[in-house]
């Protein structure tokens, strides 16, 4: 059986949404050998899998197949932070990690300690797109955005 969704094919990025509202009707739990975990993509269901984790018998959160293609190669340190990533984690990691970060990503902690970031940041992005033109969020603000919080999360000034 072909793979409802495959990860891995470029053209799934150019429009991903009616893909995945397809995989959402259609398959809505999957093993993906292209991202080499199951694919939850209905709310209950991910809320389901993430109160029961100790219960799951898969690996819902390993990527490591992805951090093999990374374009930089393995064993890089683009590589190594996606294998080790708080997402990319299994039990019993997931949980330790999860504990660490978790006061400083709460609503309030964020929008005291970000919220200036996160409207400056935005400004800057649409101040750099030209009127009257077509562009991609993803590209254009949504990759950018959490990585300038994430690199005040850590202490690092934007220009840095």
């Amino acid at each position: 059986m072909k793979e409802p969704l495959d990860f891995a094919d470029p053209t799934l990025y150019q429009n991903p949404v009616p893909a995945f509202n397809k995989m959402r009707e259609e398959h809505p739990v999957f093993w993906s050998d292209s991202a080499g975990s199951w694919v939850v993509s209905r709310h209950a269901d991910v809320v389901r899998v993430l109160n029961n984790l100790e219960d799951a018998q898969a690996s819902l959160f390993k990527i490591n197949d992805y951090a093999e293609q990374c374009p930089f190669g393995k064993g890089t340190a683009i590589s190594r932070g996606i294998e080790n990533a708080l997402v990319t984690t299994d039990l019993p990691d997931h949980p330790r990690l999860r504990r660490h970060t978790a006061p400083l990503l709460t609503r309030r902690s964020v929008e005291r300690d970000y919220a200036e970031t996160v409207e400056q940041t935005v400004i800057a992005l649409l101040e750099g797109i030209e009127e009257d033109t077509r562009f991609d969020v993803l590209d254009s603000i949504s990759v950018p955005l959490p990585l300038a919080v994430v690199t005040k999360l850590i202490g690092f000034d934007a220009e840095d």
